[in-house]
C-alpha cells in the first residue's frame, strides 16, 4: 500500500529543493515514537511528523516530540480558542476531550488548520526544523499549502532554485522503462530521476537543481526532452494528469463524444471520465453490461457470438463496442470485458484476461491485455488502459 501522505509530501518538498533522505512508520508505540524523533531531531535539517494529533489516547505526536525535544507541554489559549470556534462554526459545542489538542511542545508555533480539529506546530528541536501535521490528508495538504509552504522558504532561504517535472507512461512495466532510462539519468544526478507506479501508469519524475530558476529549467529541458523521444505516445500526460483527464480533453479538442459499455471493470472507465471537471461535453453515456442477457438486450451482441466465443473474447468485446456506438449515438465508443478474478479462470482464459476494443464509425480498434494483481487492481488498469485505447485511436497520427 502506498504511503499517500509521505509520496505527497516527497513531491511538494523536493519541489522547494529538499532532498527527502528518509520515511518511516511508527506504531502508537510512546518510547519507539521518542527514540525516532530524537534520532530524527539530531540528523536532519527538516523533519515532518504526520498523524496522532487527534484527542484520543493512541494520539501520541505531541507528547512523544515534547519528550523528543526536551520540553515540557503546554496548552495554549490562542491554540485552544482555536480548536472550539472550528466546532462553533458548525453549530456544536467542543467535547471537552478535544482540548488536548491546545497541548503544544513549549516554544511551538501553532499551525493553523483551516478544515479541520487538529491544529499542527512547528518548533526548533536539536539540529532541525520540525512539523507536526495531522494525519487527515486533505487536512495536511490544506496546511501545507497554506502555511508550510511559505514557513519554509523563510526559514531556508538558500534552498536551490527546482524544476520539477512528472512524465506519465501507460502500457509499459516499470522494469522496461527502468532499463531504458538508464542511459539517460541517474537517480543521484541532475536531473534526479525517480519513478513511480500505480494502475499501470508508471511516473517518470524529474527534478534539476541549479543557481538560478532558468538554470533548472535549461537541466530539466534536456533530460525531459530525451525520456519523451525514448518513449514517444507512451507519454499521455505530466504533471498529475490522470488518462481521463487527457481523454476527455482530447474528445473536446476533436469534437468528439463517447460511450462506454463495460462488463468486468463494473462503471468503473464512467466513473473516471465523468470525475473530469466538463466531461458532461464529451460523456453520452455508460452502459454496465456485466450479464451475457444486459450485452444482448442493451448493446445488441449477437448470442451466436457470445455462444462461440464466450463473453471474454475479441468478438465479443467488438461487438459491445459497436452496440454502444450505434445505440448511444456517441461518435466513439469503448468497451471492456474480462475476467477481474480472484475466481472464474481457466486455462484457456486466466485470471486478468481482459479485452478491449474503440470503436469510431470507421475502423475497430481491439486489444487483448494479460493483467496482474488483485481484483481491484484489474480493474483500475484495465479501465485505464481502455481509456488509452480512445487516445491512440482519437489523437491525430504524428
Amino acid at each position: 500500500m502506498v504511503n499517500s501522505n509521505a509520496a505527497w509530501l516527497s513531491r511538494r518538498l523536493s519541489a522547494l529543493g529538499f532532498r527527502v533522505a528518509r520515511h518511516v512508520v511508527l506504531p502508537d508505540d510512546l518510547p519507539a515514537m521518542v527514540r525516532e524523533f530524537r534520532s530524527a531531531f539530531g540528523r536532519a535539517e527538516l523533519v515532518v511528523l504526520t498523524g496522532g494529533l487527534g484527542p484520543t489516547v493512541d494520539d501520541l505526536t505531541r507528547a512523544a516530540a515534547a519528550r523528543a525535544a526536551g520540553r515540557p507541554l503546554e496548552r495554549l489559549p490562542r491554540v485552544l480558542a482555536a480548536v472550539r470556534a472550528f466546532w462553533e462554526r458548525r453549530g456544536r459545542t467542543m467535547p471537552e476531550a478535544n482540548a488536548v489538542q491546545a497541548d503544544l511542545p513549549h516554544g511551538a508555533a501553532m499551525v493553523p488548520n483551516p478544515v479541520g480539529t487538529a491544529p499542527g506546530f512547528a518548533f526548533r528541536a536539536r539540529r532541525a526544523l520540525a512539523v507536526a501535521l495531522p494525519g487527515v490528508p486533505g487536512e495536511l495538504e490544506a496546511m501545507f499549502d497554506g502555511t508550510v509552504e511559505g514557513m519554509l522558504r523563510r526559514a531556508f532561504p538558500r534552498l536551490p532554485s527546482v524544476a520539477v517535472r512528472e512524465l506519465h507512461l501507460i502500457g509499459l512495466a516499470e522494469g522496461e522503462v527502468d532499463a531504458r532510462l538508464r542511459g539517460i539519468a541517474a537517480p543521484g544526478g541532475n536531473p534526479r530521476l525517480s519513478l513511480m507506479v500505480g494502475a499501470g501508469v508508471v511516473t517518470v519524475r524529474l527534478v534539476a537543481t541549479g543557481r538560478t530558476a532558468a538554470a533548472a529549467r535549461r537541466t530539466l529541458a534536456g533530460v525531459e526532452t530525451e525520456v519523451r523521444a525514448l518513449f514517444g505516445t507512451r507519454v499521455f500526460g505530466q504533471d498529475g494528469e490522470d488518462i481521463a483527464d487527457v481523454v476527455v480533453a482530447l474528445l473536446r479538442r476533436r469534437g468528439k463524444t463517447l460511450a462506454v459499455a463495460e462488463s468486468c471493470t463494473g462503471g468503473l472507465i464512467g466513473h473516471l471520465v465523468t470525475g473530469v471537471p466538463g466531461a458532461s461535453d464529451v460523456f453520452v453515456e455508460g452502459r454496465v453490461t456485466y450479464a451475457d442477457i444486459s450485452k444482448r438486450r442493451l448493446l445488441g451482441v449477437p448470442a451466436g457470438v457470445l455462444a462461440r466465443h464466450g463473453a471474454v473474447s475479441r468478438e465479443t468485446a467488438v461487438a459491445m463496442a459497436r452496440g454502444a456506438r450505434r445505440r448511444s449515438g456517441a461518435d466513439v465508443a469503448v468497451a471492456v470485458t474480462g475476467i477481474a478474478g480472484p475466481g472464474g479462470g481457466s486455462a484457456a482464459k486466466p485470471v486478468g484476461l481482459v479485452w478491449i476494443a474503440v470503436c469510431d464509425g470507421r475502423r475497430v480498434r481491439s486489444g487483448e491485455l494479460r493483467l496482474f494483481g488483485d481484483r481491484s487492481a484489474v480493474k483500475q488498469r484495465a479501465a485505464r488502459l481502455a481509456l488509452d485505447l480512445v487516445r491512440t485511436t482519437v489523437a491525430p497520427r504524428r
